[in-house]
């Protein structure tokens, strides 16, 4: 993800500077070289687990998570071995169908 494919990225930023108590982090896995480390993206890369643990309140928070496969499958095992119950998490498959109809 980068500048050119980041969905709502303006709306996002608007709602956490409007809001108390709501902060947003963005995460480019393929940063465009017009794109700036804490002005367009606020870390390159993935998110993880780790972050999750650093950055939020990971023991009393919910997780409500939207993806393909590959994503939910990472993150739903991995908040589950990370000792998150799982009725505080929360998913949503997005993808092509093909991948739901494989799994």
């Amino acid at each position: 993800m980068n500048s050119a494919t980041h969905a709502m990225d303006r709306h996002i930023r608007e709602l956490s500077a409007s809001r108390a108590g709501i902060t947003a982090s963005t995460f480019y896995s393929d940063p465009l070289p017009g794109d700036r480390l804490g002005v367009s993206h606020d870390a390159a890369g993935f998110i993880s687990i780790e972050w999750l643990r650093r950055s939020t309140p990971f023991h009393d928070a919910d997780f409500y998570l939207c993806g393909p496969k590959p994503f939910l499958k990472a993150f739903v095992g991995g908040l589950a071995l990370a000792g998150v119950p799982r009725p505080r998490v929360h998913y949503e498959f997005f993808g092509p169908a093909e991948d739901l109809e494989a799994a």
